[in-house]
């Protein structure tokens, strides 16, 4: 008997024990078990389908590794969509690094064509130091929906279907999120 059919008697906290002493086939029927509600907190929260699918290795990666960690195999569901929502945040916090760090060091070929000047240069790194500072300054999530509306590709109704809140509501955090930037980014 092997495969999904020899789990079928038993619920997550079997299946948990039997994935902590190390049996592949467990660890194998928990992801069977919860990758669909994995993906679909993942899907609702990250637009980049690529993303998704790294954010998605990460949380299996992290389950692996902290199985050992649930205290009530019973709840492994809450314990894994914790896990799924703190790797988002983390992938989150990395694009809005990254975007800081493009910002600070950037040195494309479209920046180049306009032939900036070492003062632009000096400038351009100040404001992106300062922008990141101000980042650094918000709330988890005033930073996610600031992440998510960037670049324009989400409008607000797939921003509200990824947070899991009302249209109308997240018009008001968007514009919220916005105020308090521009008042971190305001000179003092």
């Amino acid at each position: 008997m092997g495969g999904s059919a020899k789990w079928v008697a038993h619920d997550d906290a079997a299946v948990v024990r039997c994935g902590v002493d190390g049996d592949a086939d467990a660890l194998a029927e928990l992801y069977r078990r919860y990758t669909r509600f994995v993906w679909k907190i993942i899907h609702d929260s990250v637009a980049d389908p690529h993303a998704r699918l790294d954010v998605h290795q990460v949380v299996f990666e992290r389950v692996v590794s902290k199985l050992d960690t649930v205290r009530d195999g019973c709840a492994f569901r809450p314990w894994i969509a914790q896990i799924t929502r703190r790797a988002v945040i983390d992938h989150h916090r990395a694009c809005a690094r990254r975007r800081h760090e493009t910002l600070d060091t950037a040195n494309g070929h479209d920046v180049e064509s306009v032939e900036a000047t070492p003062h632009d240069w000096a400038e351009m790194r100040g404001l992106a130091r300062q922008l990141g500072s101000a980042m650094n300054r918000l709330k988890q999530r005033e930073l996610e929906i600031l992440c998510l509306s960037a670049g324009g590709e989400l409008g607000t109704a797939e921003i509200a279907a990824r947070l899991g809140i009302k249209r109308a509501h997240a018009r008001v955090v968007l514009h919220r999120a916005r105020t308090r930037l521009r008042g971190e980014l305001a000179p003092t």
